[in-house]
């Protein structure tokens, strides 16, 4: 996989990717991955009848979702700007 193999540069083998990154990385993917099945299941307790739990258990599923892919958004990003800066030198 793509994501498992540190990103190499131009620097002296330095690498923007360190196995720390790599794991929050995948943490963070699992954990939106978690939430969202979470949010599903509240949605079709919802559209069956359910209560103001099941609201509230979505709302916290969606925020949650979207906090957890903010962090391997961010990871992408950086790791883009080092690996364009290095590939400039």
């Amino acid at each position: 996989m793509l994501w498992l193999t540190p990103v190499t540069t131009h620097i002296e083998g330095v690498s923007p990717v360190t196995k720390r990154t790599t794991l929050a990385f995948w943490t963070a993917v699992a954990v939106a991955v978690f939430l969202v099945d979470g949010g599903v299941s509240s949605f079709r307790e919802l559209l069956g009848g359910g209560g103001a739990r099941d609201v509230a258990l979505l709302v916290v599923a969606a925020v949650g979702s979207a906090a957890a892919l903010f962090v391997p958004g961010r990871i992408v990003f950086v790791t883009a700007r080092h690996q364009r800066r290095a590939d400039k030198h």
